[in-house]
């Protein structure tokens, strides 16, 4: 038993060994976006500092072009095909793939003009949401390397959590919206295809520039630097233009896995402060649908609270929970839900589960695309643990509903392993 104990320590501590140590990679972005509302498309220039804290010496990197799948025949347009009828509902009716139907002016596009390494031009190849480019030179471990890059993009017609025009009437969702480098671990680079379902990428810090309409309210995740020359976030603003009548959003966000950010022109803007963080801010079009929202400003208090108090302390400074979107989807700082909710406690369930995001898939990094369920299940756990205290119920714990919800499910037989990786579900 003894020899036992002791091959078993060695076989874990040459697994160790191999590993390595810790690393993560970082990136910088430095975006500047031209908006044209009316047609639904953007100009966008980019500076990507990227930083390889991995042992490695890189000679290629990738990025994500998500819009792209946003299309007839794409990747996801076909796996949507293969499910037929049991496949999501946004994304099918009556078991055909929405994305078939899509007409040719709002598919999604990502159109990537040029991109260098520090100044010197690079080859690259794109294969649908995948973009690979070969370096100039290589990034060796420990060291940081500059990337420029010029594209622009059609705003797709909303299918899934992206696109112009949601349901509820949002103009744009613009989430996954930028050319995003993949994240880099002990994997490799992970160059998942994207189908539809989650995401990943390194920690970054991003400084953002969009120039829109003078007409359009911004939510994002991040710290809006010029509220005093915008619409909607200071009393006393005065809207300051250019000679094109657009409005220009300097937007800040350090540490976060993506920025994302919607635009309409009917939006409404409330905030308050968590007492000892963060300030929330609610970006919504205040309407007869949307009275649940007027409610929401002690729960949301008392929900962070408790998060902070018992899943650990909030690190950013604000947190927005914006209209938008297909359902509810969680991103740095902020999250794109839909508000039209019958009741608070209906709005509320959705605010919980996908503010407890910010702990796992932010905060921890959990990597959604390879182990969905750690995110995801430790989300609804926080969210069951919350929900039960913002509206007490006669149950023998927090979780009764969702134990007898899962037994249900198992019934069924068309349980999945957890471990499967997110677009295999």
């Amino acid at each position: 038993r003894k020899s036992a104990a002791i091959i078993f320590a060695f076989i874990i501590s040459q697994f160790q060994a191999q590993q390595g140590a810790y690393y993560q990679q970082a990136a910088k972005y430095k975006m500047d976006i031209d908006v044209n509302a009316e047609k639904f498309t953007y100009q966008g220039k980019q500076t990507l500092e990227y930083t390889n804290n991995s042992p490695d010496k890189l000679n290629v990197v990738y990025f994500h072009l998500y819009w792209n799948a946003f299309k007839p025949n794409s990747m996801m347009d076909q796996r949507v095909a293969s499910q037929g009828k049991n496949g999501d509902g946004r994304l099918q009716k009556d078991g055909i793939s929405r994305l078939a139907s899509i007409p040719k002016d709002q598919e999604g596009a990502q159109n990537i003009h040029w991109i260098k390494q520090n100044g010197k031009d690079l080859k690259f190849e794109v294969q649908e949401t995948i973009m690979k480019v070969y370096l100039a030179e290589p990034i060796k471990p420990n060291s940081t390397t500059t990337f420029t890059m010029d594209w622009d993009s059609v705003i797709p017609q909303q299918i899934r959590r992206s696109g112009r025009n949601n349901r509820e009437g949002v103009d744009m969702t613009m989430t996954q919206w930028y050319p995003k480098i993949a994240e880099y671990d002990y994997d490799g680079w992970a160059t998942f295809d994207y189908l539809g379902r989650e995401f990943h990428a390194p920690f970054s810090d991003f400084d953002v520039t969009i120039k829109i309409n003078k007409d359009y309210v911004v939510g994002a995740g991040g710290i809006l630097e010029n509220p005093a020359e915008v619409k909607g976030y200071d009393a006393n603003a005065k809207i300051k233009t250019e000679k094109d009548k657009k409005a220009t959003w300097k937007w800040t966000a350090k540490n976060i896995l993506d920025f994302a950010w919607s635009a309409d022109r009917d939006y409404s803007v409330e905030s308050f402060n968590v007492p000892e963080g963060p300030k929330v801010y609610l970006v919504y079009q205040k309407n007869d649908k949307t009275k649940a929202w007027g409610e929401s400003q002690p729960y949301i208090t008392k929900y962070f609270q408790i998060m902070n108090a018992h899943f650990g302390k909030y690190v950013y400074p604000t947190y927005a929970f914006i209209q938008g979107g297909d359902g509810g989807m969680e991103y740095g700082m902020c999250t794109m839900i839909l508000g039209e909710a019958k009741n608070v406690k209906d709005l509320m369930g959705l605010m919980a589960h996908e503010g407890s995001h910010s702990w796992y898939q932010q905060m921890l990094a959990t990597n959604e695309s390879v182990r969905p369920w750690m995110d995801e299940g430790f989300t609804s756990y926080a969210e069951g643990y919350t929900m039960y205290q913002l509206f007490p119920e006669d149950l023998p714990n927090p979780f009764a509903k969702t134990l007898d919800g899962y037994r249900k499910f198992i019934k069924k037989g068309i349980e999945e392993p957890a471990v499967w990786l997110g677009d295999h579900h």
